[in-house]
């Protein structure tokens, strides 16, 4: 599998399972291996979502799936970021005491 690109929590739902699809596993077999209570990976995986991933569940859920995230930066994005953002003003000494003083 190629790196995907994940803009959404749906992305990552479609993603998560796309991959139970491709390991040719049950829900009931995801909750057995991330040991959360029975019924709770089909409520996550199904669509749409009856219950949501957690910072906490999520890591858990995506060892299951044999998937791990990852974030790198995206060189065009930054590219353009810079040339649209203002530069941060280095000020002098007198200048940050009398914006620090107001």
């Amino acid at each position: 599998m190629s790196p995907i690109r994940i803009r959404s929590y749906d992305d990552l739902l479609r993603v998560m399972r796309s991959a139970a699809v491709a390991l040719e596993t049950t829900r009931v077999e995801l909750d057995f291996q991330t040991q959360f209570a029975g019924g709770y990976s089909g409520k996550v995986l199904c669509d749409p979502p009856i219950r949501k991933l957690t910072w906490d569940t999520a890591p858990i859920f995506l060892d299951a799936l044999g998937l791990v995230l990852v974030v790198m930066p995206d060189n065009d994005a930054i590219r353009e970021l810079r040339r649209r953002y203002r530069r941060k003003r280095n000020f002098t000494e007198r200048e940050r005491a009398a914006l620090l003083s107001i």
